[in-house]
């Protein structure tokens, strides 16, 4: 990877950048951090606040960029994206940049919220529709309740 990123940095400074922020996250992930672990290296990384907000516990993560823990509320975020599990938004990430964007703030977002999922996922808190037995039951049931209805099968009327 770090040979690729050698050669694209002659294409483009800003994929070299990118490629990376990939390489920084993956290690973490590697590495299997935590969340406030993966929010204090991102913070480092993107030399502003970054935190994260998990829905299904309201718990906030903040960090600045020297690694010390960040409290109160985040009334300055610049940019952020949704962390997604199972095609679920279970929460948010976020940085807290003072003045423009840096070009890599989307891709060091993606790939935080990519991470995020992973450890959520992992290690939970994780309360999504599919690791919801009960929410798997029910859509197994819908489905085979509509299947029932399209084929016309045993004791279904099909409506006219």
């Amino acid at each position: 990877m770090e040979a690729l990123a050698a050669r694209l940095s002659q294409l483009d400074t800003q994929v070299e950048g990118a490629i990376r922020v990939v390489m920084f996250h993956d290690t973490l992930m590697r590495r299997r951090v935590d969340l406030p672990a993966l929010v204090r290296a991102s913070a480092g990384l993107a030399e502003c606040v970054a935190g994260i907000r998990l829905h299904s516990t309201g718990r906030t993560i903040r960090f600045a960029p020297d690694g010390g823990s960040v409290s109160g509320s985040s009334a300055s975020v610049s940019s952020s994206a949704p962390i997604a599990l199972d095609d679920e938004e279970i929460g948010t990430v976020w940085l807290e940049r003072p003045g423009p964007p840096s070009p890599l703030d989307e891709a060091l977002l993606d790939r935080l919220a990519i991470a995020a999922a992973g450890v959520v996922e992992k290690y939970g808190p994780a309360r999504t529709t599919m690791a919801d037995p009960t929410g798997l039951i029910r859509a197994r049931l819908a489905l085979t309740a509509w299947r029932l209805r399209r084929s016309g099968g045993p004791g279904v009327r099909r409506r006219h």
